[in-house]
């Protein structure tokens, strides 16, 4: 007889084989990695007796959300043996999955999907997108524009706190990054993305921006680069073209919108730009999510009804106001938004705008309505620097 039941300690051995199984491919960070998030995760299988047939982990992570730290619940590892895949497990293991981040106080889940459509299914929807630039150095500024100091460092050296610091300080910026702790940090050295890097510190010692980077043959990398100052994010790309004797190509990851850089560099033209929708996301539990959004001032009650087949917790209608939120029966049809789960999640985040969605019919609602929350809607950009 099948049975979903967490993974035991010992039972840790049948989630690599099934891992290592269903993605035939490495993982960074080798066995001392898996071990350490494997003894943190949240361990769920379907078990036939002893024999595990799939798997969902979940790893206890905090993003950022209008400033404000979330409990996030990361999927990773979703596999089944092929033998076994068709029979509704994967649709079985998400779901108690949720339920159990939602237990937790885990408001949010995030994922990086195979196939997008496959966890549409599940709730889950696209945040934020993933931009890659070549760039050569023609294309960077070449006179010094700054006032400060340029460091290298790396997570061996003492100073790399600041680079640290300046993370925190960036990701408040943004929606959706990861709020990182020691765990992760000493994750990303483990997976050797912070062996080098370089920090700016202002006129009065201040860090204010970092890269970090690396050299692969005549290719220099750069995996991200988070400025608080234009001035920092100048200096810094100066830095990069100051090893221009170094590298025929630059490829840079997690460097901020290729719009912005344009603004900027000494010349925008004929940039190799990749730009990948990743990773998706979802509410886990609408109530409580709501209650912790900033809105913008509310001087009328909002409505919203959610449709939700898979985390039927959610499914019905609510009322938002400066007070807090309540669940209702039902509620003016003239004054609701009305949309799915996976749209809602998209909305909140604040990836595409209510306007936005309302135009390609992922939401319904009167034209005023529509107005209403996207004016309530703090507008603020979402980035996603990690993966898992």
């Amino acid at each position: 007889m099948m049975k979903i039941r967490p993974i035991d300690e010992e039972e840790i051995h049948k989630i690599k084989q099934l891992r290592d199984y269903s993605f035939r491919h490495p993982a960074k960070g080798g066995d001392e990695d898996f071990m350490f998030w494997m003894n943190r995760a949240a361990r769920l299988g379907a078990f036939q007796d002893e024999r595990l047939l799939a798997q969902v982990l979940t790893y206890p992570l905090t993003a950022s959300l209008y400033g404000e730290d979330f409990a996030m619940g990361g999927i990773v590892y979703v596999a089944s043996f092929p033998e076994n895949r068709g029979g509704g497990l994967i649709r079985q293991l998400m779901h108690a999955s949720l339920a159990e981040m939602r237990q937790k106080g885990q408001l949010l889940s995030y994922l990086r999907p195979f196939s997008v459509p496959f966890y549409r299914k599940f709730g889950y929807e696209l945040f934020t997108e993933e931009v890659a630039v070549e760039l050569s150095a023609a294309h960077l500024p070449g006179d010094k524009a700054y006032t400060g100091t340029l460091e290298r460092t790396g997570h061996h050296d003492k100073s790399f706190e600041a680079v640290r610091q300046i993370y925190d300080r960036y990701q408040k910026r943004k929606n959706g990054m990861l709020v990182r702790d020691a765990a992760w940090w000493s994750r990303l050295a483990r997976r050797e993305f912070t062996h080098e890097a370089v920090l700016y510190r202002d006129q009065e010692g201040h860090p204010q921006g970092y890269a970090l980077y690396t050299f692969e043959g005549e290719t220099m990398l750069i995996y991200e680069l988070a400025a608080l100052t234009i001035e920092a994010e100048k200096a810094i790309w100066q830095f990069v073209k100051s090893h221009q004797s170094m590298f025929q190509t630059v490829k840079a990851m997690n460097v901020g919108n290729i719009r912005d850089l344009a603004l900027w560099l000494t010349d925008p033209t004929d940039l190799a730009i990749t730009e990948t929708l990743s990773f998706m996301m979802r509410v886990v539990d609408v109530e409580p999510f709501l209650a912790r959004v900033p809105f913008n001032s509310l001087t009328e009650p909002l409505y919203l009804e959610i449709r939700e087949d898979f985390a039927e917790w959610n499914n019905g209608c609510y009322r938002i106001t400066e007070q807090g939120v309540e669940r209702l029966d039902h509620v003016p049809a003239e004054k609701v938004l009305q949309t799915d789960i996976q749209t809602f999640s998209q909305m909140m985040t604040g990836f595409i705008r209510p306007t936005k969605l309302a135009y390609y019919e992922k939401l319904r609602g009167t034209a005023e309505t529509i107005q209403k929350w996207e004016a309530a809607l703090p507008v603020r950009e979402t980035q996603l620097f990690d993966t898992f």
